[in-house]
């Protein structure tokens, strides 16, 4: 049984990892970096808009650091197989993993 629970938990793991994204923003006021993390199934919006087009999904974020109360706004694009194709960051601007984990 052991054996069963062990090979369902890998599963659900795998699972997680194909439905989480991160992203990473730095706060134009105070510089403070922010690891905000998406979940696919339920952060991503469909674009009941334009359902024919490139664009399948939209996110739209609000983000908050620790340090200071300046909200930072991310618009992000999809397309239908949930990759990303556009962002775009207000308050802020985004850094690669490499610059977050600097610090």
């Amino acid at each position: 049984m052991k054996i069963f629970k062990r090979f369902l938990s890998k599963i659900k793991e795998k699972e997680e990892e194909q439905n989480v994204m991160f992203l990473y923003v730095k706060c134009n006021r105070c510089g403070e970096k922010i690891k905000v993390r998406i979940v696919k199934s339920t952060d991503l919006l469909y674009n009941y808009n334009k359902p024919q087009g490139d664009v399948g999904y939209t996110l739209r974020k609000e983000i908050l650091g620790n340090k200071c109360p300046n909200l930072i706004y991310a618009y992000a694009e999809f397309d239908k197989n949930k990759k990303m194709l556009s962002l775009d960051v207000n308050g802020g601007i985004s850094i690669k993993p490499e610059e977050y984990k600097k610090e």
